[in-house]
């Protein structure tokens, strides 16, 4: 049951025990404040001779426009080979309208007859948020069954977190848009890449303490070439001049390794689990194969478009000793750290550092992700030097949660700890920032198309 702000009553019910002849599938249902009466009930959307959906809500919220976000799992098919629990959301007005409802299905493994093993694995999402984006996000898990499971012989295949990102009207980036949503990216439309697709990164050195000097990198398609006995696109880097060799295979991108002698694969834009790379260290000796884990896909929208973002976490990378976390735009490359993966950097002292993605353009796309232009430069000062009375950050020191005022609640914010490498980056949640681990840090806002920089302790 979810109570609202002004005191209403909303709760989910298999039947509607006005009418027994109705649907028995799942209903939506609101009481006034003072519980005495229901104001409406909303059924959820079933056809008894085709899918029989049977629903089960496991969360609601109250959206920023009053309507009511619920979230659950759905069961439909019965007898037939796609029988098998979904997640699903829907979205009611506050007067009992059902706007629409979406229920999302996990493909199962391509090699298992369906006629055994069933289309689907099972999956239920179990809480929904509304960001203040309008973004909606969904979270609960996705498992095979014990029997599809004893097909795949993969025990860490048995049940994964599952973390859901859909717009407004519960689309999902890369999937056609209708009431069932197969979650297996057959609609997704990558950006091409072909010559003239330049990527603007921004680059930072820094000159002591906080302050630091901001400029920005490029990498542009030029021409193409024959490396390796294969065609693969010639790549400058704008700094340097320095040129690598980058091929686009469907999803896959991948880069020429001299030192390996061969293509090092960097990205699958289409992947939602897992993939290895092979890499050779870049400042010593050595090398291993990474592994890219894909912990979530989640979605943002840029300048009107929604992206597909992967979260990936990479074991046994070479640069860290703990996994290094990265985010990527499906069809363009990291949101932060280069075009490249960070792979086998343990021991290089690069003298600046590539850090957020500005701007991605193509001859039919032109995205900025900053908000400033793509060739700006500027330097960051002292934080003495930033500290006005019209920002407020508190409490500081603070056991983790930072409150920002004085600037727009979703403003982006870069967070550095004492060695100047970001841990952090994105943007501010209705004004508010968690930090996890104790220690010192610098904290970068965006305001006034410039930046300010604020030390923070977390205790």
């Amino acid at each position: 049951m979810h109570v609202s702000e002004n005191g209403s009553y909303y709760y989910f019910s298999k039947l509607n025990p006005e009418d027994i002849w109705a649907s028995d599938n799942g209903w939506i249902n609101k009481l006034s404040p003072d519980m005495e009466e229901v104001e409406w009930r909303t059924p959820l959307p079933s056809e008894p001779f085709s899918n029989n959906w049977e629903y089960n809500a496991r969360d609601f919220i109250e959206a920023a426009n009053g309507d009511i976000i619920v979230c659950g799992e759905a069961t439909g098919g019965g007898w037939h080979p796609d029988d098998s629990d979904n997640g699903f959301i829907a979205r009611i007005s506050p007067d009992g309208k059902l706007k629409w409802t979406r229920i999302y299905r996990h493909p199962n493994v391509d090699a298992l007859p369906v006629d055994t093993f069933r289309i689907y694995r099972y999956g239920r999402l179990n809480k929904v948020i509304e960001t203040p984006t309008g973004q909606i996000i969904a979270c609960g898990y996705a498992r095979y069954s014990p029997f599809q499971l004893s097909a795949i012989q993969d025990m860490e295949l048995s049940s994964r977190l599952w973390l859901l990102a859909v717009d407004a009207n519960g689309c999902l980036a890369g999937e056609e848009c209708q009431d069932v949503i197969v979650l297996d990216g057959a609609k997704t439309a990558l950006p091409v890449f072909d010559i003239g697709t330049r990527w603007t990164y921004e680059a930072e050195t820094f000159a002591g303490g906080p302050a630091k000097s901001v400029s920005f990198e490029t990498y542009e398609i030029v021409d193409t070439a024959t490396v390796g006995g294969q065609t693969a696109f010639v790549l400058e880097e704008g700094s340097t001049g320095d040129l690598q060799y980058l091929r686009q295979e469907g999803s896959l991108v991948y880069f020429w390794d001299a030192d390996l002698e061969m293509y090092q694969l960097n990205y699958d834009f289409a992947a939602n689990s897992q993939y290895g790379t092979q890499w050779t260290s870049q400042c010593s000796i050595g090398g291993g194969i990474a592994m890219m884990r894909v912990d979530s896909v989640t979605q943002e929208t840029v300048m009107g478009d929604t992206l597909p973002v992967q979260h990936l976490r990479i074991e046994n990378n070479g640069t860290l000793n703990e996994d290094l976390l990265t985010r990527v735009y499906a069809g363009i490359g990291q949101m932060s750290g280069g075009l490249r993966l960070p792979l086998g950097y343990g021991l290089c002292d690069p003298v600046r550092e590539i850090t957020q993605l500005r701007c991605f353009e193509n001859d039919s796309l032109q995205y900025n992700f900053v908000g400033y232009p793509c060739d700006s430069t500027f330097v960051l000062t002292s934080a003495s030097e930033v500290e006005r009375e019209d920002i407020k950050i508190f409490p500081n020191p603070t056991s983790g949660r930072l409150t920002v005022e004085g600037i727009a609640p979703s403003a982006l914010y870069e967070l550095y700890d004492a060695g100047g490498r970001v841990i952090q980056n994105g943007r501010l949640r209705n004004s508010q920032l968690y930090i996890e681990q104790p220690g010192f840090y610098w904290l970068k806002l965006r305001m006034d198309n410039q930046w300010k920089v604020v030390k923070i302790l977390v205790f």
